[in-house]
C-alpha cells in the first residue's frame, strides 16, 4: 500500500482535531470586521469567515474568547465572551488550559515537554503538539475494519489481507510515539507525517547504512581513507561518486530528515578495522551554540554507538564535566555480565588520559530513539511558571 494513502489518512485525522463545533468555546483574533461580518484567525493560523452577534466588538490585535452559536455555509456565528477585554498574561497551567480549550493534563504534559527541549511554550507550539498527538492517537486506535473502511471510502481502494497486514506492521512503528517525540519533531522543524515520524525514529535507532556508504568510499581509496565523516562530508563524497550514490537508497530517502536533524545535532561516522573485521561507529553531540563547530570540551554530552564482532551493539551515553565523567553503557542482555566484570579496564584507560570515572552503569539495550532524545534533553522541571 502506498505511503501517500496513509499520509492522507493521518492528515484527515489531524484536520479532525481542528474542527469547530456549535456550542464550543474558541480563542481567536479578529482580522477583518465590518458591520458584524468579517474573519477570525485561530492559533494554528487557520482563517475562517465569521459573523459576530455581539455588538461593540473592538477589533484589536489580540486573541479573544468566543462561543460558537452556529455554523452556516462554512461561516461561524460567534458571541464574544470577554467583551473589549485585553487578554491577560497566563501564568499557570489551568489558565492556559482554559484559554486554549484543552484538558489541563494535556496542557501540563505538553508545556513540560517544551521546556525540556528549551522551546517557548507559545500558544502555537502547544496547539501543534496537542493536535499532532490527537492525530497520531487516532491512527494508533485504528482497527482492521477501520483501515479497510477508511481506505475504501476515502480513496476507493479495496485491499487484500496481505496488504492489510503490511499496513498494520507499518503503523506499529508509531505505537511508541509520545509527546516528547512530537516535541523533538517540532524542535527540528520536521513536518508531521508518517514518513517523517518513522524515518526520524529509524535514523536514531539504526544508522549503519551510513557506515556502509563510508566503507564503499574507503574501498575507492584503497582503504586508506579512515577519517571521521560528518554528514556534509558524506554528501560531498556521494556527489563525486555516482556509482555509490545510485546504491545509497536509504540515505537518499531519509536525506531531508537527516538534513534538518543535523542543524541541531552533530553526527559523526567512522569505521575501524581490527583483525580483519570492520567496526561501525557513530557519535551524536547536540549543538549548544549557533556555531556547529564550537564544542565545550569541559561540559559536554555525547552518544557513541559501536557495532562490535563479539559483543554486538554497544551504546555509550557519556557526560563529561571538566575531568570527570559519567557513563551509561547499554548492550545486549547476554553481554551485560561480561561488561560489568571488565569495567576496571575502562576506568584504567580513562585514568591514563587524566579522566576520572565518577560512575558507570550497564543496562540492556533497547530502541535508542527515546534514550537519545531524553539524554540530550533531560532538564528537570520542578515547578511550572510559564507565561504565554
Amino acid at each position: 500500500m502506498r505511503i501517500e494513502a496513509l499520509e492522507k489518512l493521518l492528515n484527515k485525522y489531524q484536520d479532525n482535531t481542528k474542527r469547530l463545533y456549535e456550542g464550543s468555546i474558541i480563542s481567536a483574533k479578529i482580522i477583518a470586521l465590518e458591520e458584524g461580518k468579517g474573519a477570525i484567525k485561530l492559533y494554528d493560523g487557520t482563517v475562517i469567515p465569521a459573523i459576530f452577534i455581539s455588538k461593540d466588538i473592538d477589533k484589536k490585535d489580540q486573541f479573544l474568547k468566543f462561543k460558537i452559536e452556529k455554523i452556516e455555509d462554512n461561516t461561524v456565528i460567534l458571541r464574544a465572551i470577554e467583551k473589549n477585554q485585553v487578554e491577560r498574561e497566563y501564568s499557570n497551567i489551568k489558565q492556559i488550559s482554559d484559554k486554549l480549550s484543552i484538558p489541563i493534563k494535556d496542557a501540563e504534559e505538553i508545556i513540560k515537554s517544551l521546556i525540556k527541549f528549551s522551546l517557548p511554550a507559545t500558544d502555537e507550539n502547544i496547539m501543534f503538539i496537542y493536535n499532532s498527538s490527537k492525530a497520531v492517537d487516532s491512527i494508533k486506535r485504528l482497527t482492521e475494519e477501520d483501515i479497510k473502511s477508511l481506505l475504501n471510502n476515502l480513496f476507493k481502494i479495496d485491499i487484500s489481507n496481505e496488504q492489510l497486514n503490511e499496513i498494520k506492521q507499518y503503523l506499529k512503528e508509531i505505537n511508541d510515539i509520545d509527546t516528547d517525540f512530537l516535541t523533538f519533531m517540532l524542535e527540528n522543524k520536521l513536518k508531521l507525517s508518517l514518513q517523517n515520524l518513522i524515518g526520524a525514529k529509524h535514523f536514531l535507532n539504526e544508522s549503519k547504512f551510513i557506515n556502509e556508504i563510508i566503507q564503499s568510499i574507503n574501498k575507492l581509496n584503497d582503504g586508506k581513507l579512515t577519517k571521521i565523516f560528518t554528514l556534509e562530508d558524506i554528501s560531498r563524497e556521494l556527489l563525486k561518486n555516482s556509482d555509490i550514490l545510485k546504491t545509497s537508497n536509504e540515505f537518499i530517502e531519509k536525506f531531508d530528515i537527516i538534513r534538518l536533524l543535523n542543524k541541531n545535532y552533530n553526527f559523526y561516522f567512522f569505521n575501524t578495522n581490527i583483525n580483519n573485521h570492520t567496526y561501525s561507529n557513530s557519535i551524536i553531540i547536540k549543538n549548544k551554540y549557533k556555531n556547529k563547530n564550537l564544542l565545550d570540551a569541559n561540559n559536554i554530552k555525547f552518544y557513541i554507538k559501536v557495532n562490535t564482532q563479539n559483543l554486538g551493539t554497544v551504546e555509550s551515553y557519556i557526560q563529561k564535566y571538566n575531568q570527570n565523567m559519567v557513563i551509561n553503557l547499554k548492550c545486549e542482555k547476554q553481554h551485560i555480565h561480561y561488561i560489568k566484570n571488565n569495567l576496571n579496564l575502562l576506568s584504567s584507560a580513562l585514568d591514563e588520559i587524566g579522566i576520572k570515572l565518577i560512575n558507570v552503569n550497564v543496562e540492556e539495550i533497547k530502541e535508542s530513539h527515546k534514550n537519545i532524545i531524553n539524554f540530550f534533553n533531560d532538564f528537570i522541571v520542578n515547578e511550572l511558571d510559564v507565561k504565554v
